[in-house]
């Protein structure tokens, strides 16, 4: 199955061990006006200000580099704006960096309103900027989240991430556009391929709830996306095959890639220093471990 790690970090895009991931601020725009946009979802966010007030979306909210740079790129409200001053999550590298600037904005702008609106709403607005339940679902709601769209919206269940589990994140300092990922995938699945991967999708599900996690290994597996897109990340077939060596549980392509997860109970120095010497001889680019824990929280506003 295709593992998209903000599935698994959740809220660990605002804030880890490591530091503030995603810091937002409020200004007042120079000319002190606003640009309503009326009937759309996000209107919802500007009437929580008394008034006037409105929001517009900027043509290039589809580029992910506009979504994290400095000055909302996915979200402007004029009156006060929020800015995405500070977001480490690299974007292009499959780790879900759009939807927490997205969730960012949307938490930012309610904390300068001192407004609260429901989770369904939340959503709501954040599906206009990324349609995606797999990256926005848990960078709200935290945890592990089992996500799907129908005919009357998202259906979600979030379960707890087991606390022992540790995720080890190879970050190579090259992107992955999602154009790019997207190009080399098939035109059509074959069925075989299609009961393979719902197969495992539900011994992941499964591996994580009995915490038998011998069977993390085998639901990783994949013949939909990974196996694609494996030329597009050198090393990614080495990587899994000597992380497995050194203990790991599981080792996959991090959404679209580049990045490479490992989830793993111990040894988890061994096996970021392997897999990022592996991946950065086989690309010729540099590569940064990360070692994080998966939070089960959601997201969370500090001033």
């Amino acid at each position: 199955p295709r593992i998209r790690t903000p599935v698994l970090v959740a809220g660990q895009h605002l804030v880890t061990a490591a530091g503030v991931l995603v810091v937002v601020g409020g200004h007042r725009a120079d000319d002190g006006q606003l640009v309503g946009n009326p009937g759309r979802p996000w209107q919802q966010l500007a009437e929580l200000h008394a008034g006037h007030v409105g929001l517009d979306r900027r043509e290039h909210a589809a580029d992910p580099r506009g979504r994290m740079g400095l000055g909302i790129e996915c979200l402007v409200l004029r009156w006060p704006a929020i800015e995405i001053q500070e977001n480490n999550i690299p974007p292009a590298r499959g780790l879900g960096s759009s939807a927490t600037a997205i969730v960012g904005a949307i938490e930012g702008t309610l904390a300068l309103f001192n407004k609260r609106i429901s989770l369904e709403d939340k959503i709501k607005i954040a599906f206009e900027f990324e349609p995606h339940p797999d990256n926005i679902i848990p960078a709200l709601v935290g945890g592990f989240t089992v996500c799907a769209t129908s005919e009357t919206g998202v259906l979600f269940k979030k379960l707890n991430f087991p606390e022992e589990l540790k995720l080890v994140f190879v970050i190579p300092d090259y992107e992955v556009p999602t154009s790019e990922a997207r190009r080399v995938l098939p035109d059509a699945i074959k069925l075989k391929d299609t009961i393979f991967n719902v197969q495992r999708s539900a011994l992941f599900v499964s591996a994580l709830l009995t915490k038998d996690y011998e069977l993390l290994r085998e639901a990783v597996k994949d013949k939909i996306h990974q196996i694609y897109r494996e030329k597009l990340v050198p090393g990614l077939g080495k990587a899994i095959e000597e992380s497995y060596k050194k203990g790991a549980l599981a080792t996959f392509l991090s959404g679209a890639g580049p990045t490479v997860c490992s989830i793993v109970l111990e040894n988890e120095e061994d096996i970021g220093k392997t897999i990022k010497e592996i991946v950065e001889n086989a690309s010729g680019h540099n590569a940064q471990v990360k070692i994080l824990k998966a939070t089960n929280t959601g997201v969370k506003v500090s001033s």
